[in-house]
């Protein structure tokens, strides 16, 4: 979008960013430094309050659990039998004795904590025997019934226990409970259970205090099942029954960090701090509208949108004023380098003033001159050029139809004079002698080289000059045909040679990568049979490479010196004598030509010793490239 405005537009957007960014990075940094003040603030203070709660907490768990412990060390309850049978004399003592302590707590304040004991937020006390019969309680309505003893395992390990915040199963009522064993006092065995229970309301006055929070700040408490046990200030009947699960809970309960700024249980934005309290089994939580901690960074933000506003304004006029008297001259040129770019060269733009713009006018003039004069010498050159390629294309039309003329018509000759050296070496070998026997090999083997010669200059004459059709080629099955035809070598070289199956289908030209095959396969059983420590081995595989299919024929042969890695694909260059390896030396510039024209790359990997790799590539989309 940038590179498609005009010249005004982008002078104008450019200078206005220039100005404005100093100015935004100011504005932006005291706007952030400030909101992570606030929020700092505001967190130290919610931690503070949070942490004030959670030590009221403790101190009324504490002192319930203390209670617990004195009221179960008493003489009169310690005559609990651990047996579970006792004398109906022994029950009403102990019934006396908790009626009298309940009294007691109801009429006296036990605690000068303001959180505490107002009255007394003991609500109930009752008597368990080691089967779970409740012997006393000051709820006489209760006595007899039984409950489930499934914590005395738990008061073994840790003495005084605080269940938590329940109902009780028997009325329905909400309460927290305080557990604390009964010992025998002549065994020191357990013999029973006294149970606490405090009003659950307590919490309530603890987490209500709005001491040092903001107006929608509130501290509450969630369970280890996420409910909240104490009143919510914006949620009716949130006593159990409302589920607590955010992300400072989760964190809470999980012992991972804390986030700062999350969504509470309504879904408002919050800043908030927690802690677990591990006794309890409970998450106190202490939170604050983010909308209303962050109002002063609001006002600060609406302040900087202004000051941007009023500055953009003032820098638009100055832009406008300077746009007239900058791009006037530059918008002169541009319309000239159009008229220069359709082909008028005769154009002159008038200088206006004399500083850089109109140095700049005169010496683009003085180039439009240069210009106009360089088109003519160039037009004629460009002729010239033409002239020269034509001749060139005539005259590499001449060669290759020389090279296959010639090629063609030494084959007869050629024939004659290998047929001749067979029948003098079948019909008169016995008339001649030794230096006459030599003279007719010497003949065969000319005519033999001369015969491969011929055949590779007419094969490179045949691709240069014959377009055949591409189409998808099966190379496993194309492969498997140059493998049939050559078999007789395979067996004579006693090469083990491996194809690797499910090679793929390529669109090619399937003489011409046959030829490529070919000549790979046929180099690599020629070298590999050299192979005096191993036995000859060739494999012809292929890889899929991202957007081209890559081929690869793998011998153990002698190898190749690095150093002449990219001259072996040359017209006839050879690294051995022909006594060593037979052959032209033209194979492999076939393979090249074949491969740059399926626009693909050839080459290979080989050390001195260590056997040679070739690889070829054909790319999957060839199709769409030969059109």
């Amino acid at each position: 979008m940038w590179k498609n405005l005009k010249l005004g537009p982008r002078f104008v957007v450019s200078l206005m960013i220039i100005s404005l960014i100093p100015l935004a990075i100011i504005s932006f940094t005291n706007y952030f430094y400030s909101k992570y003040q606030i929020e700092q603030r505001t967190r130290g203070n919610l931690q503070s309050v949070n942490e004030s709660r959670v030590l009221h907490i403790n101190h009324f768990v504490q002192l319930r659990q203390e209670q617990a412990k004195q009221l179960a060390g008493t003489y009169l309850i310690r005559q609990l039998h651990e047996s579970g049978v006792n004398h109906p004399e022994v029950i009403r003592s102990i019934q006396d004795d908790i009626e009298s302590v309940f009294y007691e707590l109801k009429t006296k304040p036990r605690s000068d904590y303001k959180f505490i004991d107002r009255e007394s937020d003991i609500a109930n006390i009752s008597v368990w025997d080691i089967h779970g019969n409740i012997i006393a309680n000051t709820n006489r309505r209760l006595i007899g019934e039984k409950e489930p003893f499934t914590f005395l395992q738990i008061l073994y390990e840790k003495g005084a226990y605080f269940k938590g915040f329940e109902k009780d199963p028997l009325t329905g009522e909400k309460y927290l409970t305080i557990l604390e064993g009964i010992r025998n006092w002549d065994t020191d065995n357990y013999s029973g259970v006294v149970l606490l229970k405090a009003k659950a309301v307590l919490l309530n006055a603890i987490t209500s205090d709005r001491e040092g929070l903001p107006d929608r700040a509130e501290t509450y408490i969630v369970d280890n099942e996420y409910r909240m046990i104490t009143e919510s200030r914006f949620v009716k009947d949130a006593v159990l029954n409302l589920k607590v699960n955010t992300a400072a809970t989760r964190a809470c309960f999980q012992g991972t960090k804390s986030p700062y700024l999350y969504k509470n249980y309504e879904g408002r934005l919050v800043l908030g701090v927690e802690k677990y309290l591990p006794d309890q089994g409970w998450c106190v939580v202490t939170e604050t509208d983010a909308v209303e901690a962050f109002a002063p960074v609001r006002v600060f933000r609406n302040l900087i949108l202004i000051i941007v506003g009023a500055l953009l304004f003032l820098i638009m006029m100055f832009v406008n004023f300077s746009k007239h008297a900058i791009l006037g001259p530059i918008m002169d040129l541009r319309n000239a380098s159009l008229k220069i770019a359709k082909g008028n060269y005769d154009v002159a733009v008038p200088i206006k003033a004399k500083d850089e713009l109109g140095e700049l006018t005169e010496a683009f003039n003085i180039m439009a001159r240069n210009l106009s004069a360089a088109r003519a010498e160039l037009a004629e050159k460009n002729k010239q050029l033409e002239e020269q390629k034509k001749l060139l294309e005539k005259v590499n039309q001449e060669l290759d139809s020389f090279v296959y003329t010639a090629s063609h018509d030494l084959r007869a000759p050629l024939r004659g004079i290998a047929s001749f050296a067979e029948f003098l070496k079948e019909d008169y070998n016995s008339k001649l002698d030794a230096e006459g026997q030599d003279y007719v090999d010497e003949i065969q083997k000319g005519a033999k080289r001369l015969t491969t010669l011929i055949e590779d200059l007419l094969t490179l004459s045949r691709i240069s000059r014959i377009k055949n059709p591409y189409e998808s080629v099966k190379t496993g099955e194309l492969v498997a045909e140059i493998v049939e035809r050559i078999k007789f070598d395979v067996q004579e070289h006693k090469v083990d040679l491996k194809v690797q199956p499910d090679m793929p289908a390529v669109y090619c030209d399937r003489i011409k990568i046959g030829e490529v095959f070919l000549n790979l396969i046929n180099n690599a059983i020629k070298f590999s049979s050299k192979n005096t420590k191993e036995n000859p081995r060739v494999e012809v595989g292929w890889t899929d490479d991202s957007d081209v299919y890559k081929f690869f024929v793998r011998d153990n042969g002698i190898g190749i010196d690095p150093k002449f890695h990219d001259q072996i694909f040359g017209i006839f260059k050879r690294l051995h004598t022909e006594k060593e390896y037979a052959g032209s030396g033209a194979g492999l510039s076939i393979v090249k030509r074949v491969v740059d024209d399926h626009l693909g790359k050839v080459w290979v990997e080989s050390q001195p010793g260590q056997g040679s790799t070739f690889f070829f590539t054909v790319p999957k989309n060839l199709k769409d490239a030969s059109g």
